[in-house]
């Protein structure tokens, strides 16, 4: 719902006039794997592909996130900025610095 809402608003705001700048996608969930750096072994590779089919948290806020990256992108010729999930109990310093780097030079 909120990925809608910032593309009906982002519609309405250059409808007036106001220039794009990029868009930003919050709480994005990464996976913390890539297929090549699965255990190499047949055995190992498969107890790790049985796991990564079952649905758990972790998988469910992966598919999310790229819901909703496919969502920002459909029709949407701009940047799109990744920012982080963070598991960061309270905001500190390292938290800032996580979405700051994920900005980049963006702005």
């Amino acid at each position: 719902m909120p990925a809608n809402e910032a593309m009906e608003l982002d519609r309405a705001l250059r409808g007036h006039g106001f220039p794009a700048g990029p868009l930003f996608l919050n709480g994005y969930f990464a996976s913390r794997f890539s297929q090549r750096r699965w255990p190499r072994s047949p055995a190992a590779g498969r107890r790790w592909r049985r796991r990564a089919r079952r649905p758990t948290t972790t998988s469910r806020a992966r598919s999310l996130s790229a819901h909703y990256e496919q969502v920002a992108a459909r029709g949407n010729a701009r940047e799109l900025v990744r920012i982080p999930f963070l598991f960061d109990r309270a905001v500190r310093r390292a938290s800032i610095e996580k979405v700051a780097a994920a900005i980049g030079g963006v702005l």
